[in-house]
């Protein structure tokens, strides 16, 4: 469930390639030259683009454990 999520801090990218850590279908929030793109797959950002780098990105974080709890406490 999406209401399980939510967005990290920002991550900086260096236009060196595929960011360490992150999976192909992953959703992320990226910026290019500074403009936000919507949330998307990774693999459909192109992370080492000369002239149009992504210059930093978002990944979805669980909720904490606590946050999920009282959430489904309230839409029960």
């Amino acid at each position: 469930m999406d209401d399980d999520f939510e967005w990290g801090p920002w991550l900086p990218h260096d236009d060196s390639g595929w960011p360490p850590g992150v999976e192909p279908d992953e959703v992320v929030l990226a910026e290019i030259r500074g403009d936000a793109m919507p949330p998307m797959p990774a693999c459909r950002l192109d992370w080492h683009c000369p002239g149009d780098p992504v210059t930093r990105y978002r990944r979805r974080e669980w909720k904490a454990l606590d946050e999920v709890d009282a959430l489904e406490e309230v839409t029960a």
